[in-house]
């Protein structure tokens, strides 16, 4: 018996994808009792937290103080602050594809820049915003060394950059598609040198007035970003020196007022001396404020099911073994084969006839986990994800045979040596039928470990992990044909012949959580397909956020 395992569990799952309908009876009806024939193995690496907002496409919003304390006193009198952005949105560290997009504002009593989604373009097109910044400052520059006055760089109103952000992500929000939405994550840079003037000369009693009102402010970007794919605001405290030699008096307020705007924005506060010490890329992987640490990690195959000892397949995943579904009139090459019926195959009642599915109506596109809001409601869940909250997903227990609504995490339901958290996840055996004997060639086996150092691009103040699966079992499936108005949007559910689909997801909560509280926690997985031809893979990356577990059913498209 391979190693016992509980708490941390790292989840791999393999996921199997749908039977075509151009196949011979032969290839539809597979042999009654299947062995896994090939086996694979893959390792990886992942952060409890992405080190970016998440989403597939990240919006990136430059907020420049460009009041007159920077050719004043001077903290940058040549504008090294632009350099450095410049420098950043050329070095493409954040998004070779290009889908990123980016805007450069200025702000000091009044804004530099466009607050509307229009702002937001490629790297490329950056440099005329940053020039347009930067002939303001030569400009101003100008006008201090003949004696004047600079007439648009003088004061540091925070809420005037803070308030053309907000309307640049809000605008933007409202203009995406809800598919656009799951996609876009939003990350703000803040670069300051000084203390709020928004509502006169600086003290702790005015800090505190920009306080109140950046909390709704920034209260309102977090909401987006809950609502899109997530969102950061990154403070820089630049030129400490030159202010402690100035306005010493002024370096603990404007200290405070960086800490205040890191923890609203999930994120560590950072102070340079030299604008130019300011490295943009590195500030993309020191990560959130609060650290999110692993709770579960599993790797499955979602296209082989283990019953009575023996492994079989589930080509099109959806709880139905291939050899059952034919004779009770099911496709195993669909995983909603019944006609009208929209549900998945397998919550019809089970061993009946498809013509005892019950008929649905109108049915919801799918969650990630490529659940429908008819699949959710005809079990009684909540949110689609994991409603009973025991940190095995509900399409996992749907698809191996455990209780989407019932914490069984730790039961015993068969009465052989292992309880059901273990049999499926850890090992990927029947929880209802007794299989200490079951084959080790059946069997899963693979580790994870949390590394002392961080991992790629994982934050340096979340978890970095590593793993492994050394044997994955592989079964004979059938080619799938997801052509339903529901399951046509899950990608991972069509596959060739022969092909095995896997699933890697862990669950991470906030280190400091309450249980007691049913905290917020966040899904993330990747689907591989793995065949005779890729048997060995090495994934690096890729890990996508699945849903927000506690919450209310989400499709994803």
């Amino acid at each position: 018996m391979k190693k016992s395992y509980y708490r941390v569990i790292f989840f791999v799952a393999g996921l199997g994808l749908i039977y075509g309908q151009a196949c011979s009876d032969v290839r539809l009806v597979p042999p009654q009792v299947e062995q896994p024939v090939i086996t694979a193995s893959l390792k990886g690496q992942f952060c409890s937290t992405p080190p970016l907002a998440d989403g597939d496409i990240l919006n990136v919003i430059f907020v420049v103080d460009m009041s007159g304390s920077n050719i004043e006193y001077p903290t940058d009198e040549t504008g090294k602050r632009l350099d450095a952005i410049d420098q950043f949105t050329n070095m493409g560290c954040i998004d070779a594809s290009q889908t990123a997009r980016f805007t450069v504002l200025g702000f000091s009593d009044q804004v530099f820049g466009t607050c509307t989604a229009e702002s937001l373009v490629p790297a490329a097109q950056t440099a005329t915003q940053v020039a347009a910044l930067r002939t303001i400052q030569q400009r101003n520059l100008a006008q201090f060394k003949a004696g004047q006055p600079p007439t648009e760089m003088t004061q540091t109103h925070y809420l005037k950059g803070i308030d053309c952000a907000l309307g640049i992500i809000a605008d933007h929000y409202g203009k995406a598609t809800q598919v656009q939405r799951k996609k876009n994550g939003y990350l703000v840079f803040f670069l300051t040198d000084g203390v709020p003037t928004d509502f006169g000369t600086p003290s702790f009693q005015n800090n505190q007035r920009v306080k109140d009102a950046l909390k709704i402010k920034i209260g309102d970007m977090a909401k987006y970003g809950r609502a899109s794919a997530g969102f950061r605001l990154q403070p820089i405290f630049y030129g400490a020196t030159e202010l402690a030699r100035v306005q010493p008096g002024w370096v603990p307020l404007a200290e405070d007022m960086i800490e205040t705007l890191a923890t609203l924005g999930e994120s560590i506060s950072r102070t340079v001396d030299q604008v130019s010490e300011t490295l943009f890329c590195e500030l993309l992987k020191s990560g959130r404020k609060i650290k999110y640490v692993v709770r579960e990690f599993c790797i499955l195959n979602l296209t082989a099911r283990m019953k009575n000892g023996l492994l079989h397949a589930d080509s099109d995943m959806d709880g139905l073994l291939d050899k059952d579904e034919a004779p009770l009139g099911f496709d195993p090459a669909r995983s909603r084969s019944s006609g009208a019926v929209a549900l998945l195959d397998g919550l019809c009642p089970q061993g009946m006839p498809v013509a005892s599915c019950p008929k649905m109506t109108a049915c919801s596109k799918p969650n990630a986990m490529g659940l429908s809001d008819c699949d959710v409601g005809a079990l009684g869940l909540t949110d689609g994800l994991d409603t009973d909250r025991d940190d095995l997903p509900d399409a996992v227990e749907i698809l191996k045979g455990g209780s989407a609504n019932t914490f069984d995490l730790m039961k015993n339901l068969d009465g052989d040596s292992l309880p059901l958290v273990e049999e499926i996840l850890r090992y990927g055996r029947d929880p209802n039928s007794p299989d200490d004997n079951a084959r080790e060639e059946q069997l899963l086996d693979y580790s994870h470990q949390l590394s002392e150092v961080p991992l790629g691009d994982c934050p340096a103040n979340q978890e970095s992990w590593s793993f492994e699966a050394n044997y994955i079992p592989l079964v004979e499936t059938v080619e799938t044909f997801p052509e339903d108005n529901i399951s046509r949007y899950s990608s991972h559910l069509k596959h060739q012949a022969g092909e095995n689909v896997v699933l890697i997801y862990y669950i991470v909560g906030r280190s400091n959580e309450n249980p007691a509280e049913l905290p917020e926690r966040h899904l993330y997985g990747k689907y591989v397909v793995i065949s005779k031809k890729n048997r060995t893979l090495d994934l690096a990356t890729g890990f996508k956020k699945l849903g927000i577990i506690n919450s209310e059913f989400v499709s994803q498209f």
